[in-house]
């Protein structure tokens, strides 16, 4: 008897893709409908959740700096097969963090890199053309759009209790600057506490993180909802557009390289301050940083309309 495969990841996920899964996720006793009831988010006759901004998904997006699958050019090698030869690439990877609510609003960018210490050409990376929007710390209604940003530093560029925290501690920031802005234009105010949804990765259950949102001292009016593991490509709203900010990165690294070689007639290795620069922005290549537009309000909620949670504006009108 041949000794049973171990089922694969991709394998586990298909298995849990079903409808009976999606059930229970949104309409089980622990579901998502019962924890937005308890929470005062979700009206528990109509169903219905009266201000989409307390809802928030926050996702991970591990990026390479410059590596794509059979780049380069092709020869033919011995008996005539076919040899691809690779160009110069960096297979190291960051982390880019996002954060978006259930009115579509994206907040900040954050990014996790690879290092001990940040250097002094990262702390330049994030200059940019006369006109061009950059992270100045702003809050941007109509545009549904945050310019905070958040670069933090770990072995393996990475995820961590430490950097979760510190992102937490940073979104509360934004919305009461958001809160600040409703209560000078006479608008609603965001109401505390906030429903964070997160898959199951480790960082959510550092003891300082647990300790800041549940513990005596609790201050960042958050709560968090979970999804079963292995069911992100389908209940998660960002697993269904961070394709959309890839696209965006491998686009704008191509226009970066454009620009360098036009200007110094060499090819730059992407590194570091490179990848920040073409999220952020670079006033010496006179390129905006794609973080400003690789996605769209509609995008947005769009993908929150395909993993089946909808919302109320706050003046009433279904999105």
């Amino acid at each position: 008897m041949q000794p049973k495969k171990a089922k694969t990841e991709d394998a586990k996920r298909t298995k849990n893709q079903n409808e009976h899964v999606v059930q229970e996720h949104i309409h089980g006793r622990a579901g998502l409908n019962n924890h937005l009831i308890q929470m005062k988010i979700m009206n528990s006759e109509t169903k219905e959740i009266e201000d989409p901004r307390r809802i928030i998904n926050g996702d991970e997006m591990p990026q390479f700096l410059d590596y794509a699958t059979g780049a380069g050019e092709t020869y033919l090698g011995v008996r005539g097969q076919a040899l691809a030869v690779a160009e110069t690439q960096n297979r190291e990877t960051a982390t880019v963090v996002m954060y978006a609510d259930l009115s579509g609003f994206l907040y900040g960018f954050h990014a996790i890199i690879g290092r001990k210490h940040l250097t002094e050409s990262m702390a330049d990376c994030f200059e940019t053309p006369c006109g061009a929007p950059n992270f100045n710390n702003q809050i941007y209604p109509l545009d549904g759009k945050s310019t905070y940003a958040l670069i933090s530093t770990t072995e393996k560029g990475v995820q961590t209790g430490a950097t979760l925290l510190a992102r937490l501690k940073l979104l509360k920031r934004e919305i009461d600057h958001r809160n600040e802005i409703e209560r000078a234009t006479g608008g609603k105010e965001i109401e505390f506490p906030i429903c964070i949804m997160y898959d199951n990765h480790s960082s959510r259950y550092d003891d300082a993180v647990m300790e800041a949102l549940y513990g005596p001292g609790k201050t960042l009016g958050f709560e968090l909802f979970f999804e079963k593991s292995l069911t992100s490509q389908f209940l998660q709203m960002l697993d269904q557009i961070n394709k959309a900010c890839h696209d965006a990165y491998k686009k704008g690294k191509k226009e970066y390289k454009k620009q360098h070689m036009a200007k110094y007639g060499v090819e730059p290795d992407i590194g570091v301050p490179e990848f920040l620069e073409i999220f952020g922005g670079c006033k010496e290549l006179n390129l905006a940083g794609i973080w400003f537009s690789w996605v769209t309000r509609t995008s947005i909620l769009g993908a929150w309309r395909k993993v089946g949670v909808l919302g109320r504006t706050t003046d009433g009108a279904q999105i």
